[in-house]
C-alpha cells in the first residue's frame, strides 16, 4: 500500500473515532473541508507541516497517521 493511501486512510479513520466533521477538523487547522476531503480519498499529499497540523487537531502523534503497521503492502 503507498504511504499516500495509507495517510488517507488513518486520517479518516481516526477523525471518524472522534467523531469530528470534516468541516470541524477543516476549521480547526484553517483549511477547507474540500481539502480535508481530498487528502481522505488520497488525492492530494499535504507537507509535513499540514500532518502535524491534523495530529494536534485530532490528539494524536502525527506518525501515527503515516504508521501502516499491521497493513498488507
Amino acid at each position: 500500500m503507498r504511504l499516500i493511501d495509507v495517510f488517507a486512510h488513518n486520517l479518516k479513520a481516526v477523525r471518524l473515532k472522534r467523531h469530528v466533521s470534516q468541516e470541524s477538523l477543516a476549521s480547526r487547522v484553517h483549511l477547507s473541508a474540500a481539502y480535508i476531503s481530498m487528502l481522505e480519498r488520497g488525492h492530494r499529499s499535504p507537507p509535513f507541516q499540514t500532518i502535524e497540523s491534523l495530529a494536534k487537531a485530532l490528539d494524536v502523534e502525527a506518525v501515527s497517521l503515516l504508521s501502516g503497521a499491521g497493513r498488507r503492502r
